[in-house]
């Protein structure tokens, strides 16, 4: 599913599964998408190894879920990306993101980047890679609440990581 342009989807009770590249994207200014009681796994990457991401917002669009379970999803499994994104999580799930294919690279839980925001509450972070949750750069905002980070596991391609939060 991937929105833009301003476009308005609300999704409710539905699964992504086995889907290529990102199975929920947001992108531009005005696009709203609203998922409740999803299931979206086993993403799987592009022909050269890259992405198999969840959920996706960037270039101002907002991502709201609420009752998600992101699970054994590829590179990061939920992302806000760039100034005026936002992505909102309510009672999620993010758990078992893998290693971006290509690289044996990331694997990490909730990026929060370039700008972008996320507002999360009653998350639920288990066996991701890398970090659970990594925000980065200037003007980058996490807003959490009665969040659980559990059991991050190391990069496979340095074995370096298993932070539960990373900000930088």
């Amino acid at each position: 599913l991937s929105v833009g342009l301003g476009g308005h989807v609300n999704v409710h009770r539905a699964v992504f599964d086995h889907n290529r590249e990102l199975a929920v994207a947001a992108f531009d200014p005005g696009t709203t998408v609203l998922l409740a009681d999803i299931a979206i796994r086993d993403t799987d990457a592009l022909a050269d190894g890259t992405f198999g991401r969840a959920l996706y917002a960037n270039t101002g669009a907002r991502l709201e879920a609420t009752r998600v379970v992101l699970e054994t999803n590829l590179e990061v499994a939920a992302a806000a990306l760039s100034a005026g994104t936002a992505l909102v999580l309510t009672d999620a799930v993010i758990r078992d993101t893998e290693a971006e294919a290509r690289s044996s690279d990331f694997g990490y839980g909730l990026v929060v980047q370039d700008g972008g925001r996320v507002e999360a509450s009653r998350l639920l972070l288990d066996r991701n890679r890398g970090a659970g949750i990594l925000v980065a750069l200037a003007g980058s905002t996490a807003v959490l609440e009665d969040v659980v980070v559990r059991d991050t596991q190391s990069l496979r391609v340095d074995r370096s990581g298993g932070n539960g939060l990373v900000v930088q």
